[in-house]
């Protein structure tokens, strides 16, 4: 076993401020946001309904499972968080959800009316028979509570925000559930502080109420209104999520990576590495801190087949499932800038489309990246999408549960990953521990540390012996 510790010379946090603030277009609306429309335009009110329509729509769940309905793997305990949105219109896929992989399950959704704190809707989740089946399971379960629009209305009505309270902590009695997941998104920058002042009461009340009860909060994947005042919520909140997708979203003028790692020199300034490091840098606990991410991809009519090529239109989120099947016509190409999957295919009329997506390899790099950081884990946007592909689940097993097995070949990048640079004032620590092996041998292709410090420990630990410090000119291209 050896830990590998790189970190970089202390910069100053304006520096670091600097880095993040570059400013491209905003994004119009969020993944979770353009799904609760297209969805909530159907007249469906049963689990029953939604399967129905989803076998309609080509979106038959778990067609490729290797699971039983209700099978779970025993012999698997999770070593950090695995949170996934149930969301309603996925209808009863979590039949067969392997729980032994996941520790987190939230219910999609509560939908807020901004004027008076009382849902609109909160579909089946009353009746919905995931809670017990999750509860079985022994994994906690929360319920989503979604607020696009009407901020100010909302938050300037206290009676709103106690009835929203109220109202969510009989929710979540009623179902003997474990606290709720707050999706407030678009919130203007103007309602910062009463953001804020929210948060702490929503918390206080629920832990004083549901004894252990768990508040946790989504955050974008780039905060352009300056809205989330994390280290101000940390004292109150239990868990923070980036919505760690929508890099490029349905209305972007180009195509690219929906979540990428890195941005390498093709793409903008902003990444997975650069959002989680941006976040810490606020004075967020890593183990307080989520990455959010993505089994569905974008497809995008474009003017070519090559990457980054101007769109031809609004783009489509398509579910892992469906692009995944895609693959039995269409070559997967490999993005090194971003490190994430794609594929461009002609419609036959010499048009050109571009599918941009995750699969096991991307998202085990993605989670790689979590335990690098020593966050608390990962959250995944949305269940039920993998369609039953058993890639997506083990990907999971392999990172973040006792029964995965480490590959024992592999690459290890810096935050700024293949071809591009990391963001200053980074650190980061990772293990590497086959099973079974009796040495574990470094070969660095091409390391270059003259502004950095690499530490090597041969151990468990970092009260394991130091075998290498590396800066400056390396001194050698082997380690064993």
């Amino acid at each position: 076993m050896m830990i590998v510790h790189c970190y970089r010379h202390i910069l100053s946090s304006l520096i670091l401020s600097l880095s993040i603030l570059p400013l491209l277009q905003a994004q119009e609306v969020s993944t979770h946001r353009s799904q609760s429309e297209e969805f909530g335009s159907y007249s469906v009110d049963s689990e029953h309904g939604w399967d129905s329509l989803n076998r309609m729509r080509g979106m038959t769940p778990f067609l490729h499972s290797t699971l039983r309905k209700g099978e779970r793997r025993d012999e698997c305990d999770l070593d950090h968080i695995v949170f996934g949105w149930h969301p309603y219109w996925m209808g009863t896929a979590y039949e067969n959800y392997d729980y032994s992989l996941l520790s987190d399950v939230s219910y999609f959704s509560y939908e807020v009316n901004p004027n008076t704190g009382n849902y609109n809707t909160v579909h089946s989740w009353k009746t919905t028979n995931l809670v017990p089946m999750a509860k079985a399971a022994e994994r906690r379960v929360n319920l989503c509570v979604t607020l696009f629009s009407g901020h100010a209305t909302f938050f300037g009505n206290p009676d709103a925000q106690r009835r929203l309270i109220d109202s969510l902590i009989v929710l979540v009695k009623l179902r003997d559930a474990d606290g709720v997941n707050i999706d407030f998104e678009s919130v203007p920058g103007s309602q910062r502080n009463n953001m804020t002042a929210f948060m702490r009461q929503l918390s206080e009340r629920f832990h004083s109420e549901i004894p252990g009860s768990q508040i946790s909060i989504d955050l974008p994947a780039v905060d352009w209104q300056k809205t989330f005042d994390v280290a101000a919520m940390e004292p109150y909140v239990d868990l923070f999520i980036i919505m760690g997708y929508a890099y490029h979203w349905s209305g972007s003028q180009s195509t690219g990576p929906n979540a990428p790692k890195n941005n390498g020199t093709l793409w903008s300034p902003y990444d997975l590495t650069r959002s989680v490091s941006y976040y810490l840098g606020l004075g967020l606990t890593s183990r307080k801190l989520c990455l959010g991410l993505p089994w569905y991809g974008q497809d995008w009519p474009a003017a070519s087949q090559q990457p980054n090529a101007p769109t031809q239109g609004r783009g489509t989120a398509w579910v892992y499932s469906r692009v995944r099947d895609g693959l039995d016509q269409h070559e997967r190409q490999w993005d090194t800038h971003s490190s994430t999957p794609w594929y461009a295919y002609s419609n036959g009329s010499g048009n050109w489309r571009q599918t941009w997506y995750d699969d096991e390899t991307s998202l085990g790099m993605k989670y790689d990246l979590t335990i690098m950081k020593d966050l608390a884990g990962v959250a995944i946007w949305a269940l039920g999408y993998d369609g039953g592909y058993r890639e997506m689940w083990e990907a999971l097993q392999q990172r973040f549960a006792n029964c995965g097995r480490t590959p024992c070949t592999g690459e290890i990048t810096d935050m700024g990953g293949p071809t591009g640079d990391y963001p200053p004032n980074d650190d980061w620590n990772y293990t590497i521990a086959p099973e079974d092996a009796t040495s574990v041998t470094l070969e660095f292709n091409e390391l270059d540390i003259a502004d950095d410090h690499l530490l090597l420990y041969d151990g468990p630990d970092f009260n394991a012996p130091l075998i290498a410090e590396l800066t400056g000119s390396p001194p050698c291209d082997l380690l064993t």
